[in-house]
């Protein structure tokens, strides 16, 4: 399962040992973002130590040529962005303007900045619990038909059968008894169906550092490396 895999990359070998070094290789993590593109889910959201994957909708004519390069310059890209008012102050003999802003406007990446978000992560004090929650794009749940039940933590319809189905799963990670991280997935049949009505495609940033807190002095000016695949799922 998804969300499993990405409990175990929080798992931090013995420093030193053969394990640690072939952890720090990332190929395990690597693999996995190759295979759950064939998996019955798809991860919209995986926040974890050492794992941060957000999946967003992008219109296929956006990625028609695939620009690698704009892609590689994302940066704030995440769930905890949400709708907001933007005010410009008035400058250069121009006036001043407030206008609504999407979650998506400024990721430094043009191309992702034309995508729409499907995952927001909020918070409310006012709430007696989970003060921390998650919400799903509108019209993701509005055109799938799908509710949030709480008890399941998913949001959910009636299949053929009558009975109820998790379709988007929000699965709480633990390591040791100790809260760990989120992970956010959903079925693949109701995503494609998504992807198809909406002509888009799923566009999954993702960034993975490992190392052990404890025994790191630094990237010792490391020159970075770009590795890029062909690969598309």
């Amino acid at each position: 399962m998804l969300p499993e895999a990405v409990r175990r990359f929080c798992e931090v070998p013995t420093f030193g040992t053969a394990d640690y070094n072939l952890w720090l290789t990332q190929n395990d993590f690597l693999s996995f973002l190759r295979e759950q593109a064939q998996d019955e889910e798809a991860i919209l959201y995986a926040g974890a130590p050492h794992t941060f994957i957000h999946g967003v909708l992008v219109p296929a004519d956006a990625l028609e040529p695939l620009d690698i390069d704009d892609l590689l310059n994302w940066n704030d890209c995440a769930p905890f962005g949400s709708w907001s008012v933007a005010y410009t102050f008035p400058h250069s003999g121009l006036p001043s303007k407030v206008s609504i802003t999407p979650p998506l406007d400024h990721t430094s990446s043009k191309t992702l900045d034309k995508g729409e978000q499907l995952v927001f992560y909020r918070q409310f004090d006012g709430r007696n619990e989970d003060q921390c929650y998650f919400e799903i794009e509108t019209k993701l749940a509005h055109i799938h038909n799908l509710h949030y039940v709480p008890e399941r933590k998913a949001f959910c319809r009636f299949n053929e059968e009558g009975d109820i189905e998790d379709i988007i799963r929000i699965v709480c990670l633990s390591n040791h008894s100790r809260d760990v991280g989120t992970v956010v997935t959903i079925r693949r049949e109701v995503l494609d169906l998504h992807l198809a009505l909406t002509n888009a495609a799923l566009v999954q940033v993702f960034d993975s550092t490992r190392c052990d807190p404890y025994n790191f002095g630094g990237w010792n000016g490391h020159s970075e490396e770009v590795v890029k695949a062909t690969e598309r799922g």
